[in-house]
């Protein structure tokens, strides 16, 4: 249990990655996922795909990789995204993370407004299969001075020592 909580955490941060939103002046965080961005994205992007294929096609390295899931890592999958909606980060004390309240869309609009040039990561608990060797992660990215950004549900595996984005099940921009 302690080496899925590292690596939980772990999974956070390389999709934070502090180092890339530096230009940020302020990068927040939601120790929650708003249940109904998670939902949605579920239901509308995994849930109902009566295909179990999915292929992420990389422009720059023309690329082609594919997940085939198993009915049971489906399931499991659709299990444990929508009962993370009980799910709290706890993560340590970060200096250039700073904690935005959830419970309200009108404290995340207050804190982007503030700076346009904040950022703000939502980010979903982090569902493992194949032995911790794939992670499902919902995540959005909110910034510009208002609740603009772009939000993905995708696989993420560790290429290089970090969890890096590799086949999006679904993504949206609004």
């Amino acid at each position: 249990m302690q080496s899925q909580t590292a690596d939980i955490a772990k999974v956070f941060f390389d999709i934070v990655d502090l180092e890339a939103t530096n230009k940020s002046s302020t990068i927040g965080y939601t120790k929650k996922v708003h249940i109904g961005m998670l939902t949605n994205d579920v239901d509308s992007c995994f849930a109902k795909q009566t295909s179990l294929t999915y292929t992420m096609y990389q422009r720059h390295t023309k690329r082609t990789d594919s997940i085939v899931l198993s009915v049971l890592e489906k399931q499991h999958l659709l299990i444990e995204l929508r009962a993370s909606k009980n799910f709290e980060w706890n993560l340590p004390i970060n200096t250039k993370l700073e904690v935005i309240k959830d419970d309200e869309p009108l404290y995340i609009q207050n804190y982007l407004r503030k700076d346009k040039n904040r950022v703000l990561k939502i980010i979903s608990k982090p569902i493992f299969i194949r032995n911790n060797t794939i992670a499902c992660v919902f995540s959005a990215d909110l910034c510009c001075g208002h609740i603009f950004g772009h939000t993905s549900l995708s696989f993420y595996k560790p290429i290089q020592g970090k969890w890096t984005e590799w086949i999006v099940i679904c993504q949206g921009d609004f």
